[in-house]
């Protein structure tokens, strides 16, 4: 039976409202508790309903809790207690005669359903999809009880990706913290114990450019400064341990970018996450030099006759003396953002002669050569993991199952 989700779908109208002067305490459900894709609810408020400065929509047991602010994100849920939401959600009574509210809630969760629901902003706005445009959305009907066998199949299935997405990510941990272990042991040696330390201040480079250089790109750059071809900006995601990842770039226009030079970085510089996961770093390519920093990376140019960069690399992923003192200048927060340039500049690092350096960054490097590989085939492995439950559900709504 074709329907329309307006026939088999109610909008609850109720509102709590400050001028009604509410009283008591309810559960807030809102976009941020629930899981995108799954409609699973990771959290909620308890809130004072006396303290409220503005409207709640109010959902019963039972009703299905729909995110229609970027509709995109599939945060679909079905209530399992009362309470309110935020005016970002709409709140749906299902007519229990004629469907399953699981099975409405998979639908509107699934492909087929964005393909048809028109999703639209006006400028400014983030995209969204209004109630009558929810309401015109069609559907196969099945009878109640091929709704609810569908539904356990769909949660089954799901259960099963779940796992081995769970099995994917404690194999891709794994994988991410040996390279790490084998630095540190190069690091826990009686030898390297005895290398002297030496502040990066004094290993910087010699040709006048600063040793230490922060981006210029703050968070709040407007987009239009980014353009799709001209010269490219390392950003906080291109820069993983030991290496550049050197796609998902942005760029800047060649004329922007004459005005940048201190910030382009050269061949054998390394650079160094000031946030986020901070303490990240990598070596710069042949291939990426000339290119520019964003605010979120800390450049550092070597004197190359002292120093071998991924040497570097290696001894700040492998000396644990070095990590603790990335982790405390983090967690002190020496900027707003991050650590800044004064902590990197006084970073002591333990710095044998060039040979050994080199001779050490080389048996490093081909000792996680191998793990680096597995390492790319496990995240794709886990990427075509991530991807299964929307061909799941579309194949499910769309009559190929």
């Amino acid at each position: 039976m074709r329907v329309r989700l307006g026939d088999v779908l109610r909008l609850r109208k109720e509102i709590v409202h400050p001028r009604d002067k509410p009283e008591g305490r309810a559960t807030f459900v809102g976009l941020e508790h629930i899981e995108s894709g799954t409609g699973r609810q990771t959290g909620s408020l308890s809130v004072d309903l006396a303290s409220l400065t503005g409207r709640k929509p109010k959902f019963y047991t039972g009703d299905i809790v729909y995110g229609y602010l970027r509709p995109y994100l599939n945060k679909v849920w079905v209530a399992d207690v009362d309470g309110v939401c935020s005016v970002d959600q709409y709140v749906y009574e299902v007519d229990h005669s004629v469907a399953d509210v699981k099975f409405i809630a998979w639908f509107m969760r699934s492909p087929v359903y964005l393909a048809s629901a028109p999703v639209g902003g006006g400028p400014g706005q983030l995209p969204r999809i209004r109630v009558e445009e929810v309401a015109a959305v069609e559907l196969d009907l099945p009878s109640i009880d091929e709704q609810r066998r569908l539904v356990v199949s769909i949660r089954q299935q799901l259960a099963a990706l779940e796992r081995a997405r769970a099995a994917a990510e404690a194999q891709l941990a794994a994988g991410r913290a040996l390279p790490a272990a084998l630095a540190r042991a190069l690091f826990s040696t009686p030898e390297a114990s005895r290398w002297p330390r030496r502040p990066i201040a004094e290993l910087g480079d010699r040709t006048g450019r600063d040793v230490v250089q922060t981006g210029p790109f703050g968070a709040q750059l407007p987009s239009s400064e980014f353009v799709k071809e001209g010269v490219p900006v390392l950003n906080i995601g291109n820069v993983q341990w030991g290496r550049l990842q050197l796609r998902h770039l942005d760029h800047v226009t060649p004329g922007k970018a004459a005005s940048l030079g201190r910030y382009r970085v050269q061949t054998g510089d390394l650079l160094f996450t000031r946030s986020g996961t901070v303490g990240r770093c990598g070596v710069v390519p042949p291939e990426s030099d000339g290119w520019l920093i964003s605010y979120h990376l800390l450049r550092v140019a070597f004197d190359l006759s002292v120093v071998d960069p991924e040497f570097i690399v290696a001894a700040i992923r492998g000396s644990e003396e070095v990590q603790e003192q990335v982790r405390l200048a983090s967690g002190r927060g020496s900027t707003r953002d991050g650590v800044n340039s004064g902590f990197l500049l006084g970073l002591r690092l333990p710095i044998p002669g060039l040979p050994e350096q080199a001779e050490m960054a080389r048996a490093l490097r081909e000792k996680t050569r191998y793990w680096e590989r597995l390492l790319d085939a496990m995240q794709f492995r886990f990427a075509r993991i991530q991807a299964v439950p929307p061909v799941l559900l579309r194949r499910s709504f769309s009559g190929e199952l």
